[in-house]
């Protein structure tokens, strides 16, 4: 028998009859009994003020915070559904949710419309671009000379019939954009990658242009444009100047290959889909083709081929 201090005696009113200590009485003397947890509930109130609510039959729960799942916005991009599967909510990789960003797809080039309905696992490569950039950006838009694509469940925005120059694309997207960036790419790069895509976009502060640079030459179908770009580049358009001179007039932010290499080791962000080729290699990748993919890690050149329309 032991006795232990009554947390009480200073806090709530003792038992009537009740006074002095309380004495917990449990086998062999080591105080397991009722007494002892019920010291041990007043103890417990006078530390922690009052602890969680109770269970039934008097024992204390505590207090769990449960959080929700944080999923991507479903009305942002409906052609999860319309595509032919089932709609699946991806969590994002932007810590906050999707990034404020815009991402427009341009499939304006008669090559680039073409190979935007190859099929690819049973679905146009247009969607797989569109699923993997809806991951990472608010708004997610294909940007076309006709709005074909929108049978696809696709948000498809036509080019501006007043411009006829190869930047009306990007014009388009820039002056379509909800977002104060917009990430633009080519309906042929099946496997470009969410976090890539923000990690240029937050690179923009302080620039007008986030432009990779691979060995093969800047990727200017592979970067994020700020709003500003769209007065300068209309102009240019009307002008009938070339995308390099508007470049030279703005503020641009290159990304060496080493630093994309350290978010897409492989640099499948890049790869294009253009000929039948590309096109099984992609279906191994998709398949997730061990061999193949250990014999790329070890050292075997990244092919990537120009794009063409």
């Amino acid at each position: 028998m032991h006795t232990v201090p009554d947390p009480a005696a200073s806090g709530p009113p003792a038992r009537a009859g009740g006074g002095g200590p309380r004495v917990a009485r449990g086998r062999g003397g080591r105080g397991t009994g009722s007494g002892h947890r019920s010291a041990f509930r007043h103890l417990h109130r006078a530390v922690h003020g009052g602890g969680g609510p109770r269970r039934p039959g008097g024992r204390f729960q505590p207090r769990v915070r449960r959080r929700r799942p944080v999923a991507a916005p479903a009305g942002h991009f409906p052609s999860l559904r319309a595509a032919g599967r089932p709609g699946r909510r991806v969590a994002p990789c932007y810590p906050g949710g999707v990034a404020p960003l815009s991402a427009a797809i341009l499939a304006g080039g008669p090559g680039a419309r073409v190979r935007a309905e190859w099929s690819l696992d049973g679905q146009p490569l247009v969607v797989h671009v569109a699923r993997r950039l809806a991951r990472a950006c608010r708004e997610v838009f294909v940007v076309a000379k006709d709005v074909g694509l929108a049978r696809y469940g696709l948000r498809v925005v036509a080019d501006l019939e007043d411009l006829q120059h190869p930047l009306v694309g990007l014009v388009t997207a820039l002056r379509s954009a909800a977002s104060d960036r917009c990430f633009v790419c080519t309906p042929d790069m099946p496997f470009v990658e969410p976090a890539l895509v923000e990690w240029l976009a937050q690179e923009a502060q302080g620039a007008d242009v986030v432009l990779p640079v691979l060995r093969d030459g800047p990727q200017p179908l592979h970067a994020v444009y700020t709003r500003p770009c769209a007065a300068v580049l209309g102009e240019m358009a009307v002008r009938g100047e070339a995308l390099w001179r508007f470049l030279r007039g703005l503020r641009v932010r290159t990304v060496p290959e080493e630093a994309l290499r350290a978010r897409d080791l492989l640099l499948r962000s890049f790869f294009t889909v253009d000929d039948p080729v590309s096109l099984d290699r992609a279906r191994r990748w998709l398949s997730h083709d061990l061999p193949h993919l250990v014999s790329e890690v070890a050292g075997q050149p990244h092919e990537r081929r120009p794009h063409q329309g």
